[in-house]
């Protein structure tokens, strides 16, 4: 059993990137087409087991569950070679005998939360604050719905109200403000009665986060925060936290901020993995004098253009 952090997680895809585009094209090729053939197998598996998070509606149809079985055994075969030839060694460098990791302390982005079930690496994230004690919510071993927090913990109840009016409770797969009631929640912050009756409301506790339950209102799934939400010039709402996670699977960008509050576009602030550009420099046959100067060179700033524009597609 391990217990880390989101970026534990996103060190190490970092680094099986990195390693995996710095070997021959032979093998890149090999080891992302094994890992859509995991992705695959894992997700009709998900379907198949009824373990997939819905937030449209509540369940897959007869044939789509009939599409996901012949998919389970067509690609078998190829999704057990390379879990013995990849898979293996992936998992062999958290030790090879862990059965599941905790994360925690933030979200996990969902594409490397994917990678991780894709490799076979077990992984239960737990969403909670100091003022609940801290767990609010948590996957289970027995049936750890990916791409969620999981289900309340015992004696806990979660709601998922309107931005506007938190008196008002939004659909099941519809997203708005988490609150939360129970016996974990605090009785109130020390000496700062104006602060609680800020965020407690009839035994409901306003967590300030942003997240949705999945369309049986089993599981919960978190977005962001409200206080982070970037409203255009336009008028237009954007949640940065979805950006932020695709920006930041990048090789060449260790720390990332979406911004652009009261702006006409959306902009990045961007700390990028030296490591990673220095071997692009190399790689481009790129002179320069310092990281300094690395950062304001054409290629360089193109390559961070390109990495923004496939952050704003794929999110």
């Amino acid at each position: 059993v391990m217990c880390t952090v989101p970026r534990i997680w996103q060190s190490l895809y970092k680094g099986i990137m990195q390693k995996i585009k710095s070997g021959g094209k032979l093998h890149r090729l090999l080891f992302f087409k094994g890992c859509d053939v995991a992705r695959r197998y894992k997700q009709a598996k998900r379907i198949v087991e009824n373990t997939m998070p819905l937030f449209d509606r509540d369940q897959f149809s007869f044939q789509e569950i009939e599409n996901a079985r012949h998919t389970i055994k067509r690609l078998s075969l190829a999704y057990h070679i390379f879990d013995k030839l990849i898979s293996q060694k992936i998992r062999a460098m958290l030790g090879g005998e862990i059965k599941f990791a905790i994360s925690g302390g933030g979200a996990l982005p969902e594409d490397i939360d994917i990678f991780l079930d894709s490799v076979g690496i077990l992984v239960l994230e737990g969403y909670g604050l100091m003022e609940t004690s801290p767990v609010i919510a948590g996957r289970r071993q027995h049936n750890p719905v990916i791409c969620t927090v999981g289900e309340p913990v015992p004696q806990t109840r979660v709601k998922v109200v309107n931005k506007e009016n938190t008196e008002l409770e939004v659909p099941h797969g519809q997203p708005g403000i988490i609150m939360v009631k129970g016996d974990l929640i605090m009785k109130g912050y020390f000496k700062n009665e104006k602060k609680t009756a800020e965020v407690l409301q009839n035994g409901w506790f306003n967590t300030g986060d942003l997240g949705k339950k999945t369309y049986n209102g089993k599981y919960l799934k978190i977005i962001g925060r409200i206080k982070d939400t970037i409203v255009l010039r336009g008028g237009e709402n954007v949640e940065p936290q979805p950006l932020e996670d695709k920006l930041g699977e990048s090789p060449y960008i260790n720390t990332v901020i979406v911004v652009g509050q009261d702006k006409p576009r959306l902009g990045a602030l961007i700390v990028p993995d030296f490591e990673a550009l220095t071997e692009f420099a190399r790689a481009k046959n790129i002179s320069y004098r310092d990281k300094y100067d690395l950062i304001k060179k054409k290629e360089v700033i193109s390559l961070f253009q390109q990495e923004q524009k496939k952050a704003a597609v794929q999110r």
